[in-house]
């Protein structure tokens, strides 16, 4: 890998332990604009994540399970004490206005800003490129690629 972070309470080399699960945990709630909850025991560590998502404003889901079902006994408390019932994918797409997002990003491939920006949409794909690559494919002249490039960047294409 390249790129990414490692983010944690504890030095590089820390050996597994429950008790570090606890603040592992806070970690990701606050990293995360959501917590979802798919089962959940009565004394489940996702019970736990789900507090500290509470206690940082975050939007909780949980998915209802059968009342006879000992793994749905925490999601469905989290239901009765406020969590949102997630029954689709769909209900967290909207509750966290990630359709909107979307949205933006297609309208912004419609609408390129010149000739150029549109060449280069067209020629990127899903994986990273290398801009020696970009410019084989558009045949564009490099002063007029990298230019476009940080405005792309500006515009948080």
């Amino acid at each position: 890998m390249t790129r990414g972070a490692l983010i944690s309470d504890y030095p590089v080399g820390t050996w597994l332990d429950a008790s570090n699960f606890s603040p592992r945990n806070q970690i990701i709630s606050g990293l995360s604009l959501a917590v979802v909850v798919l089962e959940a025991g009565e004394t489940s560590g996702a019970l736990i994540t789900a507090e500290f998502a509470a206690e940082q404003g975050r939007k909780i889901f949980a998915v209802p399970g059968s009342i006879l079902a000992p793994q749905s006994k925490g999601t469905n408390k989290l239901i009765r004490n406020g969590a949102l019932p997630l029954l689709m994918p769909q209900d967290l797409m909207q509750a966290l206005n990630l359709p909107r997002v979307g949205a933006q990003k297609s309208a912004r491939k419609i609408f390129p800003a010149d000739e150029v920006e549109a060449r280069l949409m067209n020629t990127f794909g899903s994986e990273p490129m290398h801009v020696d690559e970009i410019l084989n494919q558009t045949r564009l002249p490099v002063e007029k690629v990298s230019a476009a490039l940080v405005m792309m960047e500006l515009k948080e294409w």
